[in-house]
């Protein structure tokens, strides 16, 4: 299926396709890993929790 989705992409003009997964989801690096990525990067992410402003 994330083959077909990547294909559609490449269909669609894409010229690259970012995948990202927690670092303890290790099914889904698994396979993100299978589908031979050009790069493996390491990102890093910020959470905003956003707030009422009542709670400020």
């Amino acid at each position: 299926m994330m083959r077909t989705l990547i294909d559609l992409a490449r269909d669609a003009g894409c010229e690259e396709v970012w995948l990202g997964a927690e670092r303890d989801n290790h099914a889904a690096n698994a396979l993100y890993r299978a589908l031979h990525p050009d790069e493996v990067a390491e990102v890093i992410g910020y959470t905003y929790v956003i707030r009422s402003r009542t709670e400020d």
